[in-house]
């Protein structure tokens, strides 16, 4: 086995289930195995990169660009641009040259987002398949479904609409074929995550490895 092999791992799920904290482990696990990765995200929070522009367009779009509202659909077409921007400039690069890209988020989220925001279906399939052709043969080792049966921060409602679009992610991670998807499930009353994450990190790892 060649431990040196570029590797894609991928994180999703809902918001407030806990993958900041599993990417933290993976991140904290490869450090000591002295494993070459980047950490990245859909759509970017590098200064100067294309995704971060459109982060701060998604969340401050009133305040800083002085842009009151913004279409749903135009919205995802720029979301699925970042992302076709850090395929090409950065992740396929960096496999290539042997490094393991920690991902948060994939097109999954433009699925479950992209619904949630009542764009029609074929609208955000055809966003998807742009993105896919992008992707092209370069899959996920490993995607890393984070799930919680309630929100984990006090910053997120358990409302309807969270249900609804975690529902999707479970819907979407028992239909992939692809790729490997590994799920793990957060609890409110896990004591100690800090040492769960590790132990999960540790298979994480030994499972990219497999692949």
């Amino acid at each position: 086995m060649n431990w040196y092999k570029g590797k894609l791992i991928v994180f999703e799920g809902v918001d407030a289930v806990g993958k900041t904290s599993l990417c933290n482990a993976v991140c904290n696990e490869l450090t000591s195995r002295n494993i070459n990765y980047e950490r990245m995200s859909f759509p970017g929070n590098t200064p100067g990169d294309l995704g971060e522009l459109v982060y701060r367009l998604h969340h401050h779009h009133a305040e800083e660009f002085l842009v009151p509202d913004i279409d749903p659909l135009a919205l995802q077409i720029m979301h699925v641009a970042s992302h076709v921007d850090l395929i090409n400039r950065k992740i396929r690069r960096s496999i290539s040259e042997g490094k393991w890209i920690v991902l948060d988020r994939f097109w999954w989220s433009t699925y479950v987002y992209g619904l949630d925001s009542g764009i029609p279906l074929d609208q955000i399939q055809a966003l998807i398949n742009v993105e896919e052709r992008v992707w092209g043969q370069c899959k996920p080792d490993l995607l890393v479904f984070v799930d919680a049966n309630m929100p984990l921060r006090t910053d997120e409602t358990p409302d309807k609409a969270w249900h609804a679009k975690r529902h999707r992610y479970d819907s979407l991670a028992s239909k992939e074929q692809t790729f490997r998807v590994q799920e793990y499930i957060n609890e409110e009353n896990d004591v100690d995550i800090n040492t769960l994450n590790a132990r999960r990190a540790s298979q994480i790892i030994s499972l990219s490895m497999d692949s």
